[in-house]
């Protein structure tokens, strides 16, 4: 009876580890900082940022969605998204001023079409601004795709 239990123990473990230790693509949601005052999120109106980059069709799609942490928080998000090669020099840039769909959300999304073939990244500067003033930065880099 004994074995029985540390069997069914060492079974249930196995399936547990499975289930809280897999990792997850999705939204890059706030993170902490730490700082002589203590721990505080880094993003202060930005909730999370859900960037899409992908091929298909022979285009590179660039994807953002910023959502805030209270819809109303941010009037308006200045993006600036360029699409760079392996050396970092950017090939395609877009600058756009994005207000809030009916979600609350600030969506970004355009495609490009690369002259040649090679490795490419997204990189992306977020500003949020509440009456004309920058209430919170974000930046983020993709993984490479190669075209």
């Amino acid at each position: 009876m004994k074995k029985i239990a540390i069997i069914f123990t060492c079974f249930i473990m196995l399936l547990s580890s499975g289930l809280t230790c897999s990792a997850m693509e999705g939204p890059i949601d706030s993170p902490a900082s730490v700082s002589g005052d203590g721990i505080s999120p880094r993003w202060t109106a930005i909730a999370s940022i859900s960037p899409q980059y992908y091929l298909e069709s022979g285009k590179l799609h660039a994807y953002l969605i910023v959502t805030p942490y209270k819809n109303g928080t941010i009037d308006y998000v200045k993006v600036v998204v360029h699409i760079r090669d392996v050396n970092d020099n950017s090939v395609k840039k877009w600058s756009q001023t994005l207000y809030a769909d009916g979600m609350g959300d600030f969506v970004f999304g355009e495609t490009y079409t690369p002259s040649r073939r090679g490795e490419y990244y997204m990189s992306a500067s977020i500003e949020a601004y509440k009456n004309g003033t920058v209430i919170d930065t974000a930046a983020y880099d993709s993984p490479n795709v190669t075209f």
